[in-house]
């Protein structure tokens, strides 16, 4: 079966979030699953009052017969960089070793948030074989109309030494719906288990009104977008075809001859990724 989800989302129990659980789940309905991962630091001291919460949430619902799945995890920071445990409700350890023997323990779904360069100096370096993905779309951090292009390619290096590395998306939910993207995964219940064995095993899909993208990096064009800022676009597609390149900006008048002449490349470009 197919089950439309949602992940990393923070609640009130996040300093900076807005929202709380019950009002998250009204706010997606007819979402099928929701990770709620807070801020690890704002919340582990009531991770139990946490978990007890969304059990009763979601017994309720099951009772009623409707069912969504509420799915717990963090949002932790370790050396300014930003990990995902989906599917974890226990203390995490500060020191990098605990945290491996952590993940081998409890087999967490790990993904790394909006990553940056230096956060894939710590998956080169120390958590190649440790993680489940990155997240090559936030849809806080990047364009709501097309992803961050540089980040499949650096999926795709990464793939080269651990191809069981995926393309994850976040939604990074604070204060409200950043966009109307989905995670769609085959599994055989909605169960939590069964959710992140799916997760895990790439057996899901990424898609919005604008693309369509894979756990493989595989990336599919599927809506016109309109560019109120060129300048930002190129500087993406340049990062993907050839960092250096990228460091170049391309300033071009926005006229709806250049736009019909971009939607015929784009779509030749994405055909190709």
């Amino acid at each position: 079966m197919e089950f439309k989800g949602l992940l990393h989302v923070h609640s009130t129990y996040s300093k900076d979030g807005k929202y709380t659980i019950q009002q998250i789940k009204e706010l997606y309905k007819d979402y099928d699953f929701i990770a709620i991962t807070n801020h690890y630091e704002h919340c582990f001291e009531k991770s139990d009052q946490i978990h007890y919460e969304i059990n009763e949430q979601n017994n309720q619902l099951n009772s009623i017969g409707k069912k969504q799945l509420i799915i717990l995890g963090f949002e932790y920071q370790y050396n300014c960089s930003h990990i995902l445990f989906i599917g974890l409700a226990e203390t995490i350890p500060v020191d990098l070793e605990q945290i491996k023997i952590l993940i081998r323990k409890k087999n967490p779904l790990v993904i790394l948030a909006h990553p940056q360069m230096k956060d894939f100096l710590l998956l080169k370096e120390s958590l190649i074989n440790y993680v489940d993905g990155i997240e090559v779309y936030n849809s806080l951090h990047n364009d709501k109309q097309y992803p961050a292009f540089h980040l499949f390619r650096k999926l795709k290096k990464l793939r080269k030494k651990n191809n069981t590395i995926k393309a994850f998306f976040g939604e990074d939910f604070h204060n409200g719906v950043n966009s109307d993207t989905a995670i769609y995964v085959t599994a055989e219940k909605l169960e939590e288990k069964d959710i992140l064995l799916a997760l895990k095993n790439g057996n899901y899909y990424i898609k919005n009104k604008y693309f369509t993208y894979y756990p493989d990096g595989r990336f599919e064009y599927i809506g016109r977008i309109f560019f109120p800022y060129m300048k930002s676009f190129f500087v993406e597609v340049l990062q993907y075809l050839n960092p250096k390149v990228g460091k170049v900006i391309y300033y071009l008048p926005y006229s709806s001859r250049i736009k019909q002449k971009l939607y015929q490349f784009l779509k030749l470009f994405f055909g190709r990724i």
